[in-house]
């Protein structure tokens, strides 16, 4: 084994044991998913083949000629294919694939793709309104991958067809400008924005109507190569002139040759990213793009990037604030604020429980009935005493449940009359009482006393 082949084994080893790629050395992604990798399928992409005589003068210029408007990494393996094609055919039938636009399909030439997802525009100046992509372009999917180049830009098209000697305006949106590519007009994309596609294949016509509400747009047949094409006919198209051809230009033959074509449009899957969002189970916007970004999906293309607000998600993944553990009322000092409730330890034989909300100290007050005069003397009482054990601390605030042995025109003229402001705590809202929690420690007590004293708890 030559030291360089060793070499080269013991990289590879140590590459299996740290997950490094094969080929870049790095930890993060396999060989076959490496960023510097030219895979297969992007350096075989084309937009259509056509199959052309080649003469005596376009051999010896070794295939230039023919790979005119060819992308570069298509160039190579269209060469290929071609001296390959030459050793194989007869002298005298020689063909050639030139892969490309070349002079085969004219700026005016449409193609009414039914399997198209996109509306694809090769020249500027079919578009009314054109936003051009930065250096954002390459994160729209189904191009960059899909094509040998990307989109240069996105916007409103309006290309005009003529009918009957009349002139008929189609405005399609969200349309693609490629440059040096085929236009195709995409039957969904159409059908999303307002345009009704019809077929009449029985009655033996086989052609595609396009429709606008209820005027006929235009008619698309099939051509000699089994293709619906059309013609657009927009003033910047009839206003050009043929170029003159020198003086001892020899004058190219026609190719009496039928050139068949193939057509090819973009993938399954693009979609705006709202549709993305609905379809994922309203996914956060941030993780599809990631997703489109790296390729996580395959098939996943975005048509445009921009979200809106989902009222869908605003609704569904709303949720109730969790409960506060601790109530923050604001109390600074004792006897500021007081509680006050009726316990029931035995029916008919109520007790009264006051809490103090800052020191929570109870005080308890055994009632023969919770009628409001002998409630109302027991809670001036408790004030009363209050008041004078803490001068500097008097009672200002009073929060009780909204009852009548509570809530009465007495109580509130002496709480006026002492400045005491008086409170009363809505509906089902006995968890805002501190009196509730101390009754279950009161009953908790009286039992355990009782049981200790050798009494029935109950």
């Amino acid at each position: 084994m030559t030291p360089e082949r060793s070499a080269t084994f013991a990289a590879k080893k140590t590459d299996k044991q740290q997950g490094n790629c094969f080929g870049t050395h790095k930890p993060g992604h396999l060989e076959k998913d490496c960023p510097k990798k030219a895979t297969t399928s992007s350096q075989k992409q084309a937009i259509y083949t056509s199959r052309v005589r080649v003469d005596e003068d376009q051999e010896q210029q070794g295939g230039e000629h023919i790979q005119a408007g060819a992308p570069d990494n298509v160039k190579e393996d269209t060469a290929e294919k071609e001296t390959s094609s030459r050793r194989v055919e007869p002298p005298g039938e020689d063909l050639s694939v030139r892969t490309g636009d070349g002079n085969v399909c004219a700026v005016e030439e449409w193609c009414f793709a039914n399997a198209a997802n996109v509306h694809i525009v090769s020249d500027r100046r079919y578009f009314t309104e054109y936003t051009p992509f930065g250096k954002d372009a390459e994160k729209v999917r189904g191009f960059k991958k899909q094509f040998a180049a990307a989109p240069a830009g996105l916007g409103t098209v309006e290309p005009v067809v003529e009918r009957n000697g009349k002139k008929m305006t189609m405005n399609l949106l969200d349309a693609y400008h490629v440059p040096n590519y085929r236009n195709l007009l995409s039957h969904s994309q159409a059908e999303d924005q307002g345009y009704a596609v019809e077929y009449h294949g029985r009655s033996g016509q086989t052609k595609f109507e396009l429709w606008r509400e209820d005027e006929l747009i235009m008619e698309v047949g099939r051509d000699q190569h089994g293709m619906y094409t059309f013609n657009a006919m927009n003033d910047f198209m009839l206003s050009k002139k043929p170029k003159s051809q020198p003086k001892n230009c020899p004058v190219k033959k026609s190719n009496p040759a039928k050139t068949p074509r193939a057509n090819i449009s973009a993938a399954d899957g693009a979609a705006d990213l709202q549709t993305w969002h609905e379809r994922l189970g309203h996914l956060r916007p941030r993780f599809q793009k990631t997703m489109v970004d790296n390729g996580l999906v395959k098939g996943m293309m975005l048509r445009q990037r921009v979200h809106v607000d989902c009222e869908d998600c605003q609704l569904g993944k709303q949720r109730k604030p969790p409960a506060k553990k601790h109530t923050d009322r604001d109390i600074s000092r004792k006897n500021e604020v007081i509680f006050a409730d009726l316990l029931f330890p035995e029916q008919d034989e109520p007790v009264l429980v006051i809490v103090d909300c800052y020191t929570r100290f109870t005080t308890v007050y055994p009632l023969k009935t919770k009628n409001a005069p002998e409630a109302n003397a027991e809670m001036i009482r408790y004030i009363e005493w209050v008041d004078r054990q803490h001068p500097t601390c008097k009672v200002k605030k009073v929060i009780t449940d909204g009852v009548g042995e509570f809530e009465n025109d007495e109580m509130k003229l002496w709480y006026q009359s002492k400045c005491i402001e008086f409170l009363s705590n809505p509906p089902r809202s006995s968890h805002l009482n501190p009196c509730e929690r101390s009754h279950q420690t009161l009953v908790h007590m009286m039992k355990t006393m009782l049981i200790a004293a050798g009494f029935p708890p109950s």
